[in-house]
């Protein structure tokens, strides 16, 4: 799945720190620089190839160019002339042109000119002495070759052969073909003084780049989902809904809603009333029950029947009465006594007597069973699922259920989500999608709705326990019925 540029704005959005923080060191790096900067000076002397067409020349020059910007020739030049460490030195060359600017940058003006002149004489002489030596030997050759013929023929006339070596040696010793010469050895200085202004704006433009490039660079090698969007393409899972952390007003607003629309896209995407819907996460933790809890809500306000189900084995905070664990070791549920409670609030199960082992007890069979009974009592059943990190338990209970939400948290780590998907897949769980949680601390602010109570706490309050009792058992039922001031109403069975 490729990434939009939509996408990649929203990475570099959720690390708009790293952006900013190597933004400002650039910054800094830049004026320092700038404050800290001396003057320069560039020196220039100008030497010119002769010899050849102009188009020859230029190529040669070029040829030139090359072998003295060789690190190796420029030290060799600067060993040679003893110039200081500090003074740099460069060719270049004039357009299409056989002329050749020796440079030499320096801290004064005077050594900058004397170094450049220096250099380009002492490169002068190093390629004169190449090609004249190369001279000396074609005119020694042809010295030799003059010496054993006579000036005359035997008739007295003038020997052509003579004259046309003779020839050959005149134009060698006058040939400046490949030669360097000297065109002007003190061209100038210029002065280089340094732009604050620009060298800022430079850094800036460099480091927002590198931070952006950083930015991105984190988010393809990220263990941990920063979004929706970095969880739907690197894993391929859908996202449900994306909710935040508590906190604010604000926030509890946006939470609300993004539960509220959860509910809706269940309501839209999952299968036919009744239904189970099975809530797990990646690792052990109270997300899972606070996304059920809020879903139970929603669909409790929508006028759905509605009863949220823990199967987590994980203790309930009252502490007392029996529930889904106790319905597994019985092999049922009796619901003769189930009353319909408030609709503002779901019934409950609560997780009842935990259980150090449940793997015998975990089966399709005997979780279908009690799944089978809850669809004659609700509309929607919503299951806490254990963590899908318990690979016993957790893909059969979500097997059994009609569809799976996964809850994700910035915290959790890509190898997890991939390993609880596989797990999915080979229970053949259906999984619907993803709901995205953000971490931070839990608001203790209660709503008049009780949405705060139900969505944001690890327990359920006394008023919203519904307690399925098995068949032929006493017990006493708390629903939420009562009004201000008065205990809930108790009903025997």
């Amino acid at each position: 799945m490729a990434y939009t540029n939509y996408d990649r704005w929203k990475q570099i959005q959720r690390r708009w720190v790293v952006v900013a923080v190597v933004t400002l060191f650039a910054v800094l790096g830049a004026i320092g620089f700038a404050l800290t900067a001396r003057e320069t000076y560039t020196a220039k002397s100008t030497l010119i190839l002769s010899g050849r067409t102009p188009d020859q020349d230029a190529v040669m020059t070029v040829g030139y160019l090359t072998l003295f910007n060789d690190p190796a020739a420029v030290d060799r030049l600067k060993a040679t002339i003893g110039l200081p460490e500090n003074v740099t030195a460069e060719a270049r060359t004039a357009g299409a042109s056989p002329i050749l600017n020796i440079l030499a940058t320096a801290d004064d003006p005077v050594v900058a000119q004397n170094a450049a002149e220096r250099m380009a004489l002492t490169f002068i002489s190093d390629i004169n002495a190449t090609q004249r030596k190369g001279k000396d030997e074609r005119l020694a050759d042809l010295e030799r070759q003059l010496g054993g013929v006579t000036p005359l023929a035997p008739d007295g006339s003038a020997n052509p052969y003579f004259t046309a070596l003779q020839t050959q040696v005149n134009q060698v010793k006058s040939d400046p073909t490949n030669e360097l010469m000297v065109l002007q050895a003190r061209a100038g200085v210029n002065e280089n003084a340094p732009n604050t202004a620009l060298t800022v704006i430079a850094g800036a433009l460099g480091g927002l780049l590198l931070g952006v490039l950083m930015a991105l660079g984190l988010a393809v090698w990220s263990r941990r989902p920063a979004d929706a969007i970095e969880l739907r393409q690197r894993t391929g899972i859908e996202v449900l809904a994306e909710v935040p952390a508590a906190g604010s007003a604000k926030r509890e607003i946006a939470r609300r809603q993004r539960f509220r629309a959860l509910a809706n896209v269940v309501s839209i995407q999952g299968p036919p009333t009744p239904s189970v819907i099975a809530v797990t996460a990646t690792r052990s933790g109270s997300q899972a029950r606070e996304v059920a809890k809020a879903l139970a809500l929603s669909s409790a306000q929508q006028g759905s029947r509605t009863i949220l189900v823990y199967a987590d084995n994980e203790p309930n905070t009252w502490g007392r009465g029996i529930g889904f664990n106790d319905a597994l070791v019985k092999g049922g549920l009796g619901y003769d006594v189930l009353n319909d409670g408030d609709s503002e609030f779901p019934k409950v199960v609560p997780s009842g007597s935990i259980l150090a082992d449940r793997y015998s007890l975990i089966t399709h069979a005997r979780v279908g069973a009690i799944f089978d009974e809850l669809r004659a009592l609700a509309d929607t059943i919503v299951v806490v699922a254990p963590s899908v990190s318990d690979i016993v338990e957790a893909p059969v209970l979500c097997a059994a259920a009609d569809v799976t939400i996964l809850v994700v948290s910035t915290k959790s780590r890509f190898a997890d989500l991939t390993s609880a998907v596989g797990a999915l897949k080979m229970a053949r769980a259906r999984l619907l999608g993803a709901v995205m949680v953000g971490r931070g601390r839990a608001t203790k602010k209660r709503s008049s709705a009780g949405f705060d109570d139900l969505a944001s706490s690890d327990s359920t309050p006394e008023t919203e326990r519904i307690v399925v009792p098995f068949r032929g058992q006493r017990t006493s039922v708390a629903t939420a019925s009562g009004t201000a001031g008065q205990p809930p109403f108790a009903i025997d069975a």
